[in-house]
Formats: structure tokens, sequence, C-alpha cells
């Protein structure tokens, strides 16, 4: 098996893609295996304003082994456009165990340059 690394980014340049990918582990697992996890996606501009908002984005509906780690079905990329103003954007994401009835708060900032 390959390992795979994944960095941090805390600067983006404009015009370049990036992924914002959620992780999780330990969902709560019916008794029939499977699990429900979903997230929100919301990134807020320099200025305030919203860059994007995504709502109900599929973490996974699939069979889960308990102590897992899995990463979302969906994903948001980001690409800075020229149109776009440069600073520091935020990125919030609110993830939902639907079997354990729990929400998570998560948050992170990059720099456009």
């Amino acid at each position: 098996a390959e390992t795979v690394h994944f960095s941090p980014v805390h600067e983006i340049h404009r015009n370049v893609p990036l992924l914002l990918l959620i992780f999780f582990s330990t969902p709560g697992v019916r008794a029939d295996g499977s699990c429900d996890v979903a997230f929100d996606m919301r990134i807020t501009k320099p200025d305030g304003g919203t860059y994007a908002n995504v709502k109900d984005m599929q973490g996974t509906r699939q069979t889960c082994t308990p102590g897992g780690t899995w990463r979302a079905t969906e994903y948001l990329k980001v690409r800075i456009e020229d149109s776009d103003p440069l600073g520091l954007y935020t990125v919030t994401a609110s993830v939902y165990d639907k079997v354990r009835d729990i929400k998570i708060e998560l948050s992170d900032k990059f720099q456009a340059k």
C-alpha cells in the first residue's frame, strides 16, 4: 500500500485550484452497519461577503466499521479568479453525524495572494 500525505495550505495564488476535503472518524453506525454523515461548507471573502455556501454535502452513507477514518464523498474545489479579492478567506464546515445526532464545527483560513 502507498501512503498518501496531505499538507495544510495557508496560501494560494490566483487561478490555482484548492480542494477542500473533510475527513472524519468514528461515525455512528446503525445496526445494519451503515453510517450517515453530511456537511455544510461556507467560505467568506476578505470583505466579509460570501464566496461559497454549500449545504448538505455528502460525507458518506456507506457501510462503516467502528473506529475507521473516511474522506467525505464530496469536496469543494476553490479557485480564486482574477475578479476575486486578495486577502484572508475563512472556511467554515459544519459536519453532521446523523446517526449519533451530533454536529462539529470546523474552521480554518487561507491567504489569497
